[in-house]
């Protein structure tokens, strides 16, 4: 924000998406707008950008403003094409925060070839003694490499999650990755029969085939075995929360990682008991980061 010594301000209105749960739809951005307000005059708008009655260039004032108005509107497209299209760069400073005292995941020492925040569902069926068994989980991936250098990576997968269970049925992933800046689509995660032959067992696999910068490339997947995992540490609630995990790719199914990492994971728990017969199968709302190396 700028001011001028007549009373001349300047700021810049960013509006986010949010979901209006009371209205049970979900309620669109308003685009972002340059205003500019005088107490030496009225504002008049014109189209998203209030100007002056008068031309403003010609006031002695105003050529800071211009330039504010400039360099605002510069950082606002650099920042937007860059979100945009993704693949920022990633460096060894952005880590996962593993906790000290445990072995079962280990911080590589490499940077990260892909960070990305999953927005999805664990499932669930219910057993023969009354409680829900994992049988896997679905969630679409967003790149975060272009906000891994900023604060509101700490943050992000606390609001996607937040932002997902108020979201009314019938919205989608993709609207709760751009509700918190993450617009750009990685991929998705599933799972598939396991390619290890193992009767009855299912992998995770992270699929950057079909969309994105790897679209058409068929390599661009792995499928990973799990190796370890610890409780969500604090202030994580076990009861909610799912693990934090680390997978290796299984040889021939890594061309995309060797490694994978689970971890800031929010939500995602069943519920402690089911009914056999009754309670089939049940799907519970989940957030999480991922790590490929």
């Amino acid at each position: 924000m700028a001011r001028s010594s007549c009373g001349m301000t300047l700021w810049l209105d960013v509006a986010s998406e949010r979901v209006d749960a009371s209205a049970s739809r979900w309620r669109p951005a308003r685009p972002p707008a340059l205003s500019f307000a005088s107490a030496c005059s009225g504002t008049h708008a014109l189209g998203r950008v209030k100007v002056l009655p008068t031309d403003p260039l010609h006031h002695p004032r105003m050529k800071m403003i211009s330039s504010l108005v400039f360099l605002a509107l510069h950082a606002l497209a650099a920042s937007s094409t860059a979100l945009k299209k993704g693949d920022c760069p990633l460096d060894t400073s952005v880590s996962m925060h593993i906790p000290a005292n445990q072995t079962a995941l280990v911080q590589p020492a490499t940077a990260p070839l892909f960070v990305a925040l999953g927005v999805g569902f664990q499932n669930y069926t219910c057993n023969a003694a009354g409680t829900f068994a994992s049988i896997g989980a679905v969630a679409s991936l967003f790149d975060l490499s272009c906000i891994a250098h900023k604060k509101a990576f700490n943050t992000v997968a606390a609001r996607a999650y937040d932002a997902w269970v108020a979201a009314p049925p019938g919205v989608s992933q993709t609207y709760i990755g751009a509700e918190v800046g993450v617009p750009v689509l990685l991929g998705f995660h599933y799972f598939i029969a396991s390619p290890l032959g193992t009767p009855g067992a299912i992998n995770a696999k992270w699929d950057f085939t079909s969309t994105g910068r790897f679209k058409g490339d068929e390599t661009a997947f792995v499928v990973g075995a799990k190796v370890g995992d610890i409780p969500a540490p604090p202030p994580a609630v076990d009861a909610v929360t799912v693990d934090w995990l680390m997978l290796n790719g299984i040889p021939n199914f890594d061309a995309l990682a060797a490694q994978v990492f689970r971890v800031d994971t929010v939500g995602g728990q069943p519920p402690t008991s089911c009914v056999p017969g009754t309670d089939t199968t049940i799907e519970v709302k989940y957030v999480a980061k991922y790590f490929f190396y």
